[in-house]
């Protein structure tokens, strides 16, 4: 039930809209892959997740993708593109939209009182649950996350905060970009959360 060899993703950058208060997230993601010359087909780990509008580019320009097709035995979408790619390097865009999940896999729902909070359980093969990605432990990436939520939460995750912007009753939280990690390292909490103050080893701060 393993993927391919190739693709094989570098980097993906994620583009997040979560709140606790709601039922369902949305999201975009592209990942920066190395391909076969020729490709005409990714396979990628989906569960649970209704995938929208989705392309990709090329040395040669944008693709289209004219189907996508569930495979829901292997855990995963076949993405089918207008052409085969050219050249070994390529970019995967998808849009797509899930639910606050109730078991503790993929982004999942906790309560503390009447406080609602978004959280990650990834391991060992629940990242497919959270995003469409390539979900298996040697195809390490490099991660690049922007959250947005509404103002009064606050955005953990796996690296510092490089920005954060308002726009109205929303702010969009920018994390610097991670080193290779495996899928299931991704972590990502939203809520309303108050954290001690800092002590530091090192240069690396630690709060509860």
């Amino acid at each position: 039930m393993r993927l391919p060899e190739l693709p094989r993703p570098e980097r993906y950058e994620l583009d997040l809209w979560v709140d606790p208060a709601r039922k369902a997230f949305r999201g975009e993601v592209e990942i920066s892959l190395e391909v076969e010359a020729g490709t005409r087909s990714i396979e990628l780990h989906a569960v649970d997740l209704e995938l929208g509008a989705a392309s990709a580019r090329d040395a040669e320009g944008e693709l289209r993708v004219v189907r996508i097709r569930a495979n829901p035995k292997r855990e995963t979408a076949t993405l089918v593109l207008d052409r085969p790619l050219a050249g070994t390097r390529a970019s995967l865009r998808i849009a797509w939209k899930g639910a606050l999940r109730a078991d503790l896999r993929g982004l999942y729902l906790a309560r503390s009182g009447k406080r609602r909070y978004a959280a990650t359980q990834l391991e060992a093969a629940d990242a497919r649950r959270f995003f469409p990605c390539f979900d298996e432990p040697d195809k390490k990436a490099r991660f690049a996350l922007r959250v947005t939520t509404p103002t009064r939460n606050q955005v953990v995750s796996n690296g510092a905060i490089a920005g954060v912007s308002t726009r109205g009753r929303n702010k969009t939280v920018r994390f610097a970009e991670t080193p290779r990690l495996s899928t299931y390292l991704i972590a990502l909490v939203v809520g309303e959360l108050e954290s001690s103050r800092a002590v530091r080893v090192g240069s690396t701060p630690i709060r509860v």
